[in-house]
């Protein structure tokens, strides 16, 4: 189960869910994203392997989909229970119809106030981000919270804020502010390989 919903971190979560009904196969052995697929069509010939053919192929009406949809359902309404996105979705908790969940958590969080909102939270944090020593705030949470931030700054809904993977490691060098020697060094080696 992906950590629980957080809306501050929408973007991320939603692929994490995606992920995670990907290691779950439906009634007809068919990988349970299918419910949650988007409404754009299907992509036609162009699918890039014969899973995600089946994944569009996949009927969205029949016994086999209320089941699977049903399925889906539980595992969203786990995912959300006691988070502010329970509220979006707890109307369909009579009805156990996961896409219908699925797509009003999607409506909701996908709106311009949520995506603006999103992008602030992101870029204050990668404001106020840096690492010093591993003693205080270790290497590892540093470059995760900061790679969460370049995600839900690269959000599709507004990709005018996304960063490009060399603005994404030098932003991540420029917050490292290290004392050691060697650190520094190899931090203005890089800046200085990197300048146009």
């Amino acid at each position: 189960m992906p950590e629980k919903f957080n809306p501050d971190h929408f973007t991320a979560g939603i692929l994490q869910f995606q992920t995670y009904l990907q290691s779950f196969l439906g009634v007809e052995e068919t990988r349970l994203d299918y419910v949650t697929r988007g409404n754009d069509g299907d992509p036609g010939p162009n699918y890039s392997t014969r899973t995600d053919q089946t994944v569009w192929k996949a009927s969205l009406a029949g016994p086999h989909y209320e089941i699977d949809n049903s399925d889906v359902w539980t595992k969203l309404k786990a995912w959300t229970l006691e988070t502010a996105g329970w509220e979006w979705i707890c109307d369909f908790d009579v009805s156990k119809d996961g896409r219908g969940a699925w797509n009003a958590l999607n409506e909701h969080y996908n709106g311009s106030g949520h995506v603006s909102r999103r992008v602030e939270y992101a870029k204050a944090k990668l404001e106020k981000l840096h690492w010093s020593n591993e003693a205080v705030f270790s290497y590892d949470k540093y470059s995760t919270a900061m790679k969460q931030c370049f995600i839900d700054l690269g959000d599709p809904q507004n990709t005018d804020e996304s960063y490009s993977q060399r603005r994404q490691v030098d932003k991540l060098i420029k917050g490292m502010k290290n004392t050691h020697a060697a650190v520094e060094s190899a931090k203005s080696i890089r800046l200085i390989l990197v300048k146009p």
